[in-house]
C-alpha cells in the first residue's frame, strides 16, 4: 500500500525534451511536496534552487551539473537516472557502447556525487543491444527503460521501501564532450573498419556526426 508522501519534499529536475516528462511531472507533483525545475537545455541552472532543501532529488535526463551544496541539502536520497550501464558513464555513453560492439546496453539509477556519474549506484536495469541499432534505435529503447526503473524507484520510495544496493560499479572515469569529439574524428589513415564503426556509432539526424580532419 502507499502512503501520503505529501509531507517529503522532493525536486524534480529534468529538461523539457525529456522522454514522457509530463507524466513524471504529474506523478511527482501528486504524490510528494514538490518543486519542479524542468527547462530547456540551453538555460543556465537558475541559481534561486541553490537554498532549496528537501528529502529528495529526483534528477532525470538533467541537462545540468548540480551543485554540491545542493545535493547537501537533500535529508534522505538525491539520485540521478542515467541513460547508461555503470560501465559507461558520463558523456557520449550511447555512441561509446556502439563503437565498442556491445552486446547489452542498460540504464543505472544512483546516487548524486560531487563528481558526474561516481555516486554509489543504486539500481542497473539491463537490455539487449542489437547488431543492427543505430544511435537513435538505442536512444528510444534507452528512454522507456529509464521511465521504467523512474516509476519503479520512486513508487517503491512512496510504499516507505529501502533504495536497493547494486553491488555494480562504475567501470571507468565518466566520458567528456572532448572524449566523444575525439570519436567523431576520421582520418585516411584509419581502416574502412574504422571508419564505418566511428561513422555508425555517431551518426545521428539533425547533428554533426563524424568528419575527417585529413
Amino acid at each position: 500500500m502507499i502512503d501520503n508522501n505529501k509531507n517529503k519534499k522532493a525536486l524534480l529536475i529534468s529538461r523539457k525534451d525529456a522522454f514522457n516528462i509530463e507524466n513524471i511531472i504529474e506523478f511527482v507533483s501528486r504524490n510528494f511536496d514538490a518543486t519542479i525545475l524542468v527547462e530547456k537545455r540551453e538555460i543556465n541552472f537558475p541559481s534561486e534552487i541553490n537554498s532549496w532543501s528537501g528529502d529528495y532529488i529526483f534528477s532525470y535526463l538533467c541537462p545540468w551539473i548540480l551543485p554540491t551544496n545542493l545535493i547537501q541539502n537533500v535529508g534522505q536520497a538525491a539520485i540521478n537516472f542515467h541513460p547508461g550501464p555503470p560501465s559507461y558513464p558520463g558523456t557520449g555513453c550511447y555512441n561509446f557502447a556502439i563503437y565498442q560492439e556491445e552486446k547489452e546496453y542498460g540504464v543505472t539509477c544512483h546516487h548524486l556525487a560531487r563528481k558526474v556519474d561516481t555516486g554509489k549506484v543504486i539500481y542497473v536495469k539491463k537490455f539487449p543491444l542489437h547488431s543492427s541499432d543505430r544511435i537513435s534505435d538505442l536512444i528510444k529503447r534507452t528512454y522507456v527503460y529509464l521511465n521504467f526503473i523512474f516509476f519503479e524507484i520512486t513508487s517503491g520510495l512512496l510504499s516507505n521501501e529501502t533504495l536497493p544496493e547494486s553491488d555494480l560499479k562504475w567501470g571507468r572515469k565518466p566520458y567528456t564532450k572532448k572524449d566523444l569529439n575525439e570519436l567523431c574524428k576520421l582520418s585516411k589513415k584509419m581502416s574502412d573498419e574504422e571508419i564505418n564503426k566511428r561513422v555508425r556509432a555517431t551518426t545521428f539526424p539533425g547533428k554533426p556526426g563524424s568528419y575527417f580532419i585529413d
